[in-house]
């Protein structure tokens, strides 16, 4: 049972929390305002807005230069390059607020994300507070967020893990649309030299907190680049979602929820078939694109498909078990 605080005093509370914005910069220069204004035109103004430069090599760290003297909540962390995992834990370490968001440089945050998310968390006596993705592609014109009614919900430690291991829309993965008591990073860093580094240091905070709030009214602009790690082309980091998962396994394996050994395995399938997808849009048939989809087909035919699974899901992944050529001449249909 989870106790609520009364909205007296809330404000006062929330006014006197400083809040660790740390930005991860590697040649952004073409979206690099976009993102600092959004964090600077914050209505919770209490914050330090860290810009971590990874060794650009374009006129990133001059922008972070000239912006850092405009408003002095900015600092600039300049380093050589490391990769993003590195960089947000340079940032974790230069952080002095008692709360901490990120914000990737090519994204762009609504603004009163982190004041609905401290209310949140002022609210619900709580030590993390999600808000959600709202994806825009460069390809596609941006269509308008509808919220559900109602457009806040509270869920549980099981609930998390649930969504996490079954892959939900709402909570994402990622660290980005949400605000953490800086704590749940003590011992839980960023890994790095991985992709998809998100979701392990998100698993071992899921296994810290017992409820997480949500707000479909704080959003999160997820900006979906061609040449992004996220969106590119098959390369051998790919590979690194199956390793993520693996660890996201064994982080989880041991909590004591019915769903948790099926939703480990659907877990392992999804990652799986990431590699799939990216080797045959990336036009990979070879010999070792034929063992990955081999090994996708065996997973297929073991994982137990229970209830967590809807049967949208359950017929994408038997398309691409029957023939992934079919699952990607479908997938502008299932969009």
């Amino acid at each position: 049972m989870f106790c609520r605080t009364s909205f007296f005093g809330v404000e006062m509370k929330m006014k006197m929390k400083k809040i660790s914005v740390i930005v991860p910069v590697y040649n952004a220069q073409a979206y690099l305002h976009r993102c600092i204004d959004s964090i600077c035109r914050q209505t919770y103004s209490n914050l330090e807005i860290i810009l971590v430069n990874d060794g650009s090599t374009d006129n990133s760290l001059e922008i972070c230069k000239a912006r850092a003297a405009e408003d002095a909540r900015i600092r600039i962390v300049d380093k050589t390059n490391g990769g993003l995992s590195d960089a947000r834990n340079h940032g974790l370490r230069a952080a002095t607020g008692e709360y901490v968001g990120f914000v990737d440089s090519d994204d762009y945050i609504q603004e009163q994300m982190y004041e609905t998310l401290m209310q949140l968390i002022m609210q619900y006596e709580t030590k993390i507070a999600s808000g959600v993705d709202v994806h825009l592609y460069e390809d596609a014109p941006q269509t308008d967020f509808k919220a559900p009614e109602p457009a806040q919900e509270l869920l549980t430690k099981q609930e998390l893990v649930r969504r996490f291991l079954y892959h939900k829309a709402v909570p994402s993965e990622g660290v980005c649309n949400k605000l953490f008591h800086r704590s749940l990073f003590e011992g839980n860093e960023f890994p790095v030299g991985f992709t998809n580094e998100d979701v392990l240091v998100i698993s071992e905070i899921y296994r810290r907190v017992e409820c997480m709030p949500v707000s479909y009214d704080a959003r999160y602009y997820y900006c979906h680049r061609s040449d992004s790690i996220t969106t590119g082309a098959f390369s051998e980091r790919t590979f690194d979602r199956v390793e993520m998962a693996r660890r996201v396994n064994e982080n989880l394996k041991e909590l004591d929820f019915p769903f948790v050994n099926n939703g480990i395995r659907f877990n392992e399938l999804y990652a799986q078939r990431g590699v799939v997808y990216k080797m045959f849009v990336s036009k990979i048939k070879d010999d070792r694109y034929r063992a990955e989809l081999k090994k996708y087909r065996k997973m297929f035919l073991k994982c137990p498909w229970d209830r967590n699974v809807s049967w949208f899901v359950k017929g994408k992944f038997f398309v691409m078990f029957l023939s992934p050529d079919l699952y990607f001449r479908c997938l502008n249909n299932w969009k």
